[in-house]
C-alpha cells in the first residue's frame, strides 16, 4: 500500500509540472497577444491625433513655415511673370500680404475639412495690382492704348490665378479622403482592441491564482508593446531616410518632413507612456511585496 502511494506522488508531481508548463506557455502567448492589442491601440490613437486632427495640421503648417514659403514662392512667380512685360517689380508691392495668404489658406483648409470647395477671392489683390500699374505708367508718362489695357488685364488675371493655385492644397484632398475612411475604422478598431485586451487580462487572472503573477504578464506586455512601438520610429529618426523623399514645390517637401517627423515623435511619446505604465505597475508590486513582508 505504501509503495503504491509512493508511486502515485511522483506521477502527481510530474502531472502538476506539465500543467504548470502548459499554463506558463499559454500565459506567455496571451501576454504577447496583449502586447499586440496595446500596439494596435497606440497606432490607431497616434494616427487619429497626428494625421487627421485639424489642430495638429495647423501646427505642422506653422512649424514648416508653410505660409512664409507660399508667400516667397508666390512673389518669385509673380516676378517671373512681370519681368517679360517690361513693368517695374514695384507694381507687385503690397499685393501678397502674409496675413491675407494665411487667411486664405486657413479658409481653404476649413472648407476642405467640411467637405466644401473654397477659392480665394482675389478682388482686393487685383485692385491693388491695377492701382500700382496705373501709378507706375503715370510716373513714366505712358498712356496705355486698348491693346496695352488688354495685356494688363491678362497680366493681372494671370497673377490672380497663380495666387488661387498657391493658396490651395491638393495634397489635403487625399488626406481628407483617407480621414473619411479612417472615421469608420477608428472606433471599431479602438473598441476591438479594448475588448481583446480586457478578455486577455481576465483570462490571465483566471489562469493564475495570485494577482502579482497576472500583473507580471501585463508588465511584460506593456514593455514589449513599448519596444515594438519605439524601434521603427527611432530608426527612422536616426537614419532620416524619409527626408530623402522627392516632393516639389519646396514648401510641400518641408511640410511633409515636419508631418512625418511629428508622427514619429508621437509614436515615441506613446511608447514612453507604455513604459511609464510598466514602471508604475512594477513599483506598486514592489511596495505591496515589502508591505506584506513587514507585516509578517
Amino acid at each position: 500500500m505504501e509503495n503504491e502511494i509512493v508511486d502515485i506522488i511522483p506521477k502527481r508531481n510530474h502531472k502538476e509540472k506539465e500543467i504548470n508548463i502548459i499554463r506558463t506557455l499559454l500565459c506567455t502567448l496571451l501576454s504577447f497577444l496583449l502586447s499586440l492589442a496595446f500596439l494596435a491601440l497606440a497606432f490607431l490613437t497616434v494616427i487619429q491625433w497626428s494625421c487627421f486632427n485639424k489642430n495638429t495640421f495647423y501646427h505642422n503648417l506653422v512649424s514648416s513655415k508653410y505660409y512664409e514659403n507660399i508667400q516667397a514662392d508666390m512673389n518669385a512667380k509673380a516676378e517671373d511673370i512681370t519681368l517679360p512685360t517690361g513693368l517695374s517689380l514695384e507694381v507687385l508691392k503690397g499685393t501678397t500680404d502674409l496675413s491675407i495668404i494665411e487667411q486664405d489658406i486657413n479658409a481653404y483648409i476649413e472648407a476642405s475639412f467640411r467637405g466644401e470647395v473654397y477659392v480665394a477671392d482675389t478682388g482686393l489683390m487685383e485692385n491693388k495690382l491695377e492701382q500700382n500699374i496705373d501709378q507706375y505708367l503715370r510716373s513714366v508718362g505712358i498712356k496705355p492704348d486698348q491693346e496695352q489695357k488688354n495685356n494688363i488685364a491678362d497680366y493681372v488675371t494671370t497673377i490672380a490665378e497663380e495666387y488661387k493655385d498657391a493658396t490651395q492644397m491638393p495634397l489635403l484632398n487625399y488626406l481628407i479622403s483617407a480621414r473619411d475612411i479612417y472615421r469608420t475604422i477608428f472606433p471599431i478598431g479602438i473598441v476591438t482592441c479594448i475588448v481583446i485586451a480586457g478578455i486577455i487580462i481576465v483570462m490571465l487572472i483566471k489562469m493564475n491564482a495570485r494577482l502579482p503573477i497576472t500583473l507580471q504578464y501585463v508588465v511584460f506586455s506593456t514593455i514589449a508593446a513599448a519596444l515594438m512601438l519605439a524601434i521603427a520610429p527611432a530608426a527612422a529618426l536616426l537614419s532620416g531616410f524619409y527626408k530623402r523623399i522627392q516632393l516639389s514645390p519646396q514648401y510641400y517637401y518641408n511640410f511633409a518632413v515636419i508631418f512625418i517627423t511629428n508622427i514619429l515623435h508621437a509614436l515615441l511619446l506613446f511608447s514612453l507612456s507604455l513604459a511609464a505604465v510598466s514602471i508604475v505597475i512594477i513599483i506598486t508590486m514592489r511596495k505591496r511585496k515589502l508591505k506584506i513582508i513587514m507585516n509578517r
